[in-house]
């Protein structure tokens, strides 16, 4: 009887084991997609609102053709800065023919007069008439100078 003992706890160890294992290879450090099959290219510029630099405007560029259609955008900086992200932390845009849609922080332009500092006409937002094509694993600087007129 001796013998059962150490049998039986070598036992309990396997199927503990055994048990814990899916859990600790699923515990691994996941990797992100790879982004280097989609091609994507770097996309900065600047944004000005007759003339003056637009801070905190949101730039999407938005796949013309697809649907539905995948988005990367940015945000401007104090100086109308921006540079285009795939995902958060992923800067980068897909190549192809793109609308490119800019929002202001407070909304787009309904042609009503309000008190709102930053207004983007909807010519460049809801009614975007930008497009620009974006070559596969390019750098692009594309400047937008929007008129409120």
């Amino acid at each position: 009887m001796g013998h059962v003992l150490p049998l039986a706890n070598l036992t309990t160890a396997c199927v503990s084991i055994a048990c814990l294992l899916p859990f600790l290879v699923g515990c691994q450090k996941q990797r992100g997609p790879d982004y280097s099959v989609l091609k994507m290219s770097q996309v900065t510029g600047t944004v000005t609102l007759d003339g003056q630099p637009v801070s905190g405007a949101r730039v999407e560029f938005v796949e013309a053709e697809k649907q539905p259609p995948r988005v990367c955008a940015g945000e401007t900086d104090e100086s109308g800065e921006y540079t285009i992200f795939r995902d958060r932390n992923v800067p980068g845009c897909l190549p192809g023919e793109m609308l490119v849609k800019i929002t202001g922080e407070s909304g787009v332009d309904d042609d009503s007069s309000g008190g709102d500092p930053l207004r983007i006409p909807a010519k460049y937002n809801r009614k975007t008439e930008l497009r620009r094509t974006v070559e596969q694993n390019s750098r692009h600087t594309f400047d937008f100078a929007l008129e409120s007129k």
